[in-house]
């Protein structure tokens, strides 16, 4: 045992043995060399000992190793690991005391102003290089699902129909939307398709609101931020569906355009038969565009990659053929 833990432990005895108290001699023999390695004058023991609170040691540490002790004196500890470190004498704790105060001269730890600056400048690279790639990926999660779930809805409303008006073929008309007076204004309820559309579809649906255009056309709006507009004035065979934001999209693109981009395109035409560029379409209900397809994805994939937005209508059906998912060469960029 070394020299100073054998001081210390001379030092502490036990009242009700009147044997050295181990244990506060060893607690006591720690401060002394926290003390030292902090630089800090801290009193470590005495002749007539000290009070100490045993309770707020949260563990042991191994025994120190002095380099010098001075018996004699009121404190003895200093380590080697601070040789430069000068003999200072320290006072002996009041009888009863508890707690030592800890000076606040110690060196702080923390980063420098050049190292916070760079750390946010790495991360602003990484965020400028990642986020956008984020963002598409969510924006081609939105059109996969609000695309699905429409189908679903919107066919799921025409098999409701058929069960009060009877097979869709005798109910679906193809009617021209509103009609306008001699100034070029819109002649309110003059839309025979919007009347027919909330006549058959809309009671199995879930509107929030109905608006007539001024290109004679009306839209509808769902609870989830999607809308459906009649694709021209002229029938109501040709549909867009617009996963989100539809005003930003017409306003953009125009009444027709942004197919494939944020307008995606269908046909309700059950009633059309004998021609083959209709046989994706005839008796069913609302599908993806596919007029004249030849059931290759090739042919679905090059039309989607067609020059003008107003001629992309493959782009829904290319969707669908996949799965209802955008795949790695879907060759348009989602936006809205």
């Amino acid at each position: 045992m070394t020299k100073l833990f054998t001081v210390i432990l001379n030092s502490f005895q036990n009242p009700n043995t009147g044997r050295p108290d181990v244990r506060k001699a060893r607690v006591q023999a720690v401060i002394c060399e926290q003390s030292s390695r902090k630089n800090i004058l801290l009193p470590c023991i005495g002749k007539d000992g000290m009070g100490f609170n045993q309770s707020n040691t949260r563990r042991l540490l191994p025994t120190p190793s002095p380099s010098l002790i001075r018996e004699g004196s009121n404190i003895v500890s200093f380590f080697p690991l601070h040789s430069s470190l000068k003999q200072k004498n320290a006072f002996t704790l009041a009888e009863g005391a508890t707690h030592v105060a800890w000076s606040n001269n110690q060196r702080k730890i923390a980063f420098t102003l050049a190292e916070v600056l760079i750390t946010l400048g790495i991360i602003g690279v990484v965020a400028a290089m990642t986020m956008p790639a984020l963002i598409q990926n969510h924006r081609n999660t939105v059109v996969e699902t609000r695309l699905k779930k429409f189908y679903s809805v919107i066919n799921q409303a025409v098999i409701m129909a058929e069960n009060d008006y009877g097979d869709k073929i005798y109910w679906f008309e193809d009617l021209e939307g509103a009609q306008t007076d001699n100034e070029g204004n819109l002649i309110p309820g003059s839309s025979e398709s919007e009347k027919w559309f909330n006549k058959y579809l809309a009671p199995y649906m879930e509107i929030i609101k109905t608006e007539e255009l001024s290109d004679g056309t009306f839209i509808v709006y769902f609870p989830d931020g999607s809308a459906l507009k009649q694709a021209q004035q002229s029938t109501s065979r040709d549909w867009f569906f617009y996963p989100s934001k539809a005003k930003d999209c017409i306003e953009k693109y125009g009444d027709r355009g942004g197919s494939g981009v944020c307008a995606f395109a269908f046909i309700f035409c059950p009633r059309v038969e004998g021609d083959i560029n209709w046989q994706y379409h005839f008796n069913k209900g609302f599908e993806p565009y596919m007029y004249g397809w030849d059931g290759n994805r090739t042919s679905l994939y090059n039309g989607c990659k067609a020059g003008t937005s107003v001629d992309r209508h493959f782009c829904t059906a290319l969707i669908q053929y996949d799965g209802w998912k955008i795949s790695k060469d879907y060759p348009q960029r989602i936006r809205f």
